[in-house]
Formats: C-alpha cells, sequence, structure tokens
C-alpha cells in the first residue's frame, strides 16, 4: 500500500500479508461500532466499500493477487454472494447510475504492469468495459463529480488524475503530491479534497475540479491518513494508519466543515481504508484483520459555542505570545486545543487529557506575527472558541 511498507518481492511480502492477519484477526468492538469477521477469509483484505442503492446492499472490494473480487454485504453485515472474480490489487469504487466503476491494479507499488478502470453492470455483475488509466503507477480510493468524470490518486507517481468516462481520457489534475491515497468530491466547493501522507504526518488539500493551486486545509500531526469522506451533516470522516507498530489499534477522525478541528470518533480497527456513508453511520473497510466495521456518528453531532469563559480563563489576553489556559471543566475527559490565524490556518494543536478539576496550559506563539488568533478547545460535546490577541 506504501512505499516504505511494500518493498520484498511479491511472494515474500504475501506470506509476510497472511502471517500478519492471523496475528490480527481478532475483531474488537468499540461502542458504536459493529466489527465482524469471516473465518473463511471470504472477506479479505478489503480496501473498499459502496452502496449500492438500486439493490440495498454493500459492495466491497478486496485485494488479491489475480483472486481479487468483489462481495455483496448485506445491511446487517453478513457477506452474502460474491458479485465479481477475476481481480489482482482492487482499489476504491465508485457507483454512477447502475455501473459499478473499480479500480485494478496489476502490481504494488514499484511493479510495471498497468493498472485500469473496470466498468461493471450493477444488474448482471457482468463486466462492460475496461479502460487502461497508466502503467507503473499504484491507484487508490476515487470519486466522481457527477458531471461524467472520475478522479483517481496514483500513489507512485504523486498525481490526481481526472478520467473522463465518455472519451476515456486522462489529464494530470495535480501533480508532485506526497502518497495521495484516499479523496471526495466537495459539491458545495466544487473540489477534490484529498489526503497526502507519510509516517510522521500527513495534509488534507483541496484542488478544483479544473486543476490549479492545491490549498492544504489541515495538517493531521498523527501519522498516516487514508479514505476521505464527506457525510450529509458537512463534516469530513478519515481513516488513519497512524505512526505507531504494531498495527492494530488504528484510528477514525471526524474534521468539521473548515477543517479548523477533529476529534477521534473510534478506535481499535486494524489499518482502516475505504469509508461509506450512509443514514448517518460510517462504514469502514479494516484491510488489516478482513473486517468491516459500522460506526453509529449520532453520539458525534458537534456544537459550537463562543466564548469561552465558563470553561476555560485565558491570561494574560491581551499578552506578547505567551500566555495560559486555565480549564476548569472536561475533567477526565480528552480535548483538542487548536489555534488558528484569521485566514483559518492551523499553527498550534494539541490533545491533552484532563485529569484535575483546574487544568492548566500554557502556551507559547512567540514566533507568531501579532495580530489576533482564534482559540478552539474540542471535546466529544462541542467546539468552545475564543479570541486571542498577541501584541
Amino acid at each position: 500500500m506504501k512505499k516504505n511498507k511494500i518493498n520484498l518481492n511479491l511472494k515474500v511480502q504475501l506470506i509476510i500479508l497472511i502471517l500478519t492477519a492471523f496475528i490480527f484477526n481478532i475483531s474488537k468492538a468499540q461502542p458504536g461500532n459493529y466489527n465482524f469477521n469471516m473465518i473463511d477469509d471470504s472477506l479479505y483484505y478489503p480496501i473498499d466499500i459502496v452502496y449500492d442503492t438500486l439493490y440495498k446492499r454493500y459492495l466491497v472490494s478486496n485485494w488479491g493477487d489475480g483472486n481479487g473480487n468483489i462481495l455483496v454485504i448485506n445491511t446487517s453485515g453478513e457477506v452474502i454472494d460474491n458479485f465479481f472474480d477475476g481481480l489482482d490489487y482492487a482499489g476504491g469504487m465508485c457507483i454512477i447510475d447502475d455501473i459499478l466503476y473499480v479500480i485494478n491494479n496489476g502490481d504494488l507499488v514499484g511493479g510495471s504492469l498497468p493498472s485500469s478502470i473496470i466498468e461493471i453492470d450493477i444488474n448482471t455483475g457482468k463486466q462492460l468495459s475496461a479502460y487502461e488509466i497508466c502503467n507503473s503507477c499504484y491507484l487508490n480510493l476515487i470519486d466522481t463529480d457527477h458531471e461524467g468524470n472520475l478522479y483517481i490518486p496514483d500513489q507512485e507517481n504523486g498525481k490526481i488524475y481526472k478520467y473522463n468516462i465518455a472519451n476515456h481520457s486522462v489529464t494530470d489534475l495535480a501533480t508532485n503530491i506526497v502518497d495521495p491515497f484516499g479523496l471526495c468530491y466537495d459539491e458545495s466547493n466544487n473540489r477534490i479534497v484529498f489526503t497526502s501522507g507519510t509516517f510522521q504526518t500527513s495534509k488534507i488539500i483541496s484542488v478544483s475540479v479544473y486543476g490549479g493551486e492545491q490549498t492544504i486545509l489541515a495538517t493531521f500531526p498523527y501519522g498516516y491518513l487514508e479514505g476521505i469522506i464527506k457525510g450529509d451533516s458537512g463534516n469530513y470522516y478519515l481513516s488513519s494508519w497512524g505512526n505507531d507498530f504494531p498495527w492494530g489499534n488504528e484510528s477514525i477522525y471526524m474534521y468539521n466543515n473548515s477543517f479548523t478541528s477533529f476529534i477521534k470518533i473510534s478506535t481499535n480497527h486494524n489499518r482502516p481504508f475505504g469509508l461509506c456513508y450512509r443514514n448517518d453511520t460510517l462504514i469502514v473497510a479494516n484491510w488489516g484483520d478482513h473486517t468491516i466495521s459500522f460506526i453509529d456518528l449520532s453520539p458525534f453531532a458537534i456544537k459550537e459555542f463562543d466564548n469561552l469563559s465558563d470553561f476555560i480563563e485565558i491570561y494574560p489576553n491581551p499578552n506578547k505570545g505567551e500566555f495560559n489556559l486555565n480549564i476548569s471543566d472536561f475533567m477526565n475527559k480528552k480535548i483538542t486545543i487548536g489555534i488558528y490565524d484569521i485566514l483559518g490556518k492551523q499553527i498550534f494543536i494539541s490533545e491533552e487529557k484532563v485529569m484535575t478539576p483546574n487544568y492548566k496550559k500554557s502556551i507559547d506563539l512567540t514566533t507568531f506575527h501579532k495580530g489576533t488568533y482564534i482559540l478552539k478547545v474540542q471535546s466529544k460535546t462541542g467546539i468552545y472558541r475564543d479570541k486571542i490577541i498577541i501584541q
């Protein structure tokens, strides 16, 4: 999946993957999650999941070497059928009308075989066509703008392609990207929002559907980000492979619409990848332990409140860049402290566990310019916001 993770020959790689899956093949259910394992391994290495509204079922793409496939999962989370066979290293999927589009990588990162987009009839499960996207590439999760285009990240070459379905043309939408894994179409801004990650930090970046300048929306400080999807409320949900070993305790995160704050909404995943949003439920393909998780999002409805005075004292304020937060609420709770400039760019972030009734946090922003900044303190119950003035 990543260049620094896949550096052995194919046979050795597959042996390691099988052993890894055996070691971690334990489903760890969390509140709000419904996880399941298929003991016959029919759920192979799940990459992506989409919901078929026509037949009221989920379709899951499975990674393999000549034996990759797409499985049918019902709304109770049970594998009930094999929808399509003969894939290699399957990637992202997207349904438009009654056609399923699925990525099929002929090889792993570093290989020379082509990667293609395959069109499959939703009604019959029969392949309609296949079109080559690129050689010596590795394609990940995809999305559509519902205007006849698919957007496809190429991890190996650091690009995002725009694929026109009608004429099968492929153009470079964005280039010079570090490991693009997931993307989604943001209809309200007519842009593509994508993840770009390293083992240390990741970025969430946007680019217009017409190309042009890339805009960094947020920097994520806890390692790899993989899949990304936008929910009906405007929040974004992201899967992460984190930045520590061994794998098996990775998390799912939620960002607000402006990417100024985020919270962790689910843990104990094993290398989560593709995401599906439906009816205030997030469905996660866990590549590492062959499971699918269903996460109830209703407990994570976020309210925003102006003025922190009832909960947090900022002193001194105004200040010269050094100040303290005295937190008198959120006892035994995790909070995220974020500070943003007037353009919304994040300049400081810290996760804290409040262990005392009057928790103190000292912050140093002396390297930043004078001006007004926005402080946001986020818990599971809300986002609390106030101004900081540096003189």
